[in-house]
């Protein structure tokens, strides 16, 4: 079996990395459609594939915003779309996944490392938990 690939991206001044597979596009950058009365996570919503995708605020799980988007991240698990904002994607291939240090607190499945120096792989299992998108 081959190593998995992982689209690297900066959100917030973090770079993140998920699962090549997880990734269902990656699109220019749009303004999300504000909504009004939504949960605070929520930038808006986009419509990719006629669906109408929620759109995850900028470094809201790490409590920072940089505001500086270039692309959203269109992201698949178990059927639900999220997208999540960024800059600066490329794919990695083959990078060994190593175990997330057990004091940083977050969605994170481990770390990569590359050119660009440590990348936190995302889960996207508890991302959706930790949205409430379970």
């Amino acid at each position: 079996m081959p190593d998995p690939s992982y689209l690297v991206f900066s959100s917030a001044g973090r770079m993140l990395a998920l699962p090549a597979e997880s990734v269902r596009t990656v699109l220019g950058w749009t303004h999300p459609k504000a909504l009004p009365r939504c949960a605070p996570w929520i930038e808006g919503v986009l419509v990719e594939q006629g669906e109408a995708v929620p759109v995850l605020r900028d470094g809201h799980l790490w409590g920072v915003r940089s505001g500086t988007a270039e692309i959203i991240v269109v992201v698949l698990w178990e059927g639900r779309a999220l997208a999540l904002l960024g800059r600066n994607p490329k794919m990695v291939s083959p990078s060994p996944l190593s175990p997330m240090e057990e004091d940083l607190d977050g969605p994170w499945s481990g770390t990569l490392h590359d050119s660009s120096g440590e990348v936190h792989c995302l889960d996207l299992g508890k991302l959706y938990m930790a949205l409430g998108l379970h």
